[in-house]
């Protein structure tokens, strides 16, 4: 127990690190931007194994991309759904091939967030089924096989919590 609450706390303590750090805007400068439209279809695509969610990219200092993403061979929240990572040095035209994070033959991996510091290092953030659970307590049946979504706060079927 004691663990966990260190675990929580460091979580926290870094979190509230990175807001310290992050870069001060005003909520109305987004309201004034004139950005030019985009054709999404005149776009390259990004690679995955089939599936692919949540893409985000950060851009280092020599301008290479480097992208995130969750995918899998399957659909979202089938088991072999992981985290990978790869980059382009051509504004997206062309991709290296995907890095695990997480394997595929491991545990659910889902969201993956890339955080680029000041100095250059890129850290991620995503959720993890550590405990490897196969059900979670939810009202449907779908979400009930959901275990990519609620990671250690889940409540497992027959656990004191319940």
């Amino acid at each position: 127990m004691i663990a966990m609450n260190m675990r929580h706390l460091i979580i926290m303590v870094c979190i509230l690190v990175m807001g310290l750090f992050a870069e001060k805007a005003c909520p109305m400068d987004a309201l004034d931007q004139n950005l030019p439209a985009i054709d999404i279809a005149a776009g390259w695509e990004i690679p995955s194994e089939g599936y692919c969610d949540q893409p985000y990219e950060v851009t280092l200092a020599d301008g290479t991309w480097v992208c995130t993403m969750t995918t899998g061979t399957g659909h979202e929240g089938q088991t072999g759904q992981h985290i990978v990572s790869c980059r382009s040095r051509d504004r997206g035209k062309t991709w290296s091939p995907l890095v695990d994070i997480e394997p595929a033959d491991g545990p659910e991996a889902s969201w993956v967030m890339p955080y680029l510091t000041g100095y250059g290092r890129v850290y991620v953030f995503y959720t993890y089924n550590a405990r490897n659970m196969r059900e979670v307590i939810a009202s449907t049946e779908y979400a009930r096989k959901r275990v990519d979504t609620l990671g250690e706060f889940a409540l497992i079927p027959g656990s004191p919590a319940c």
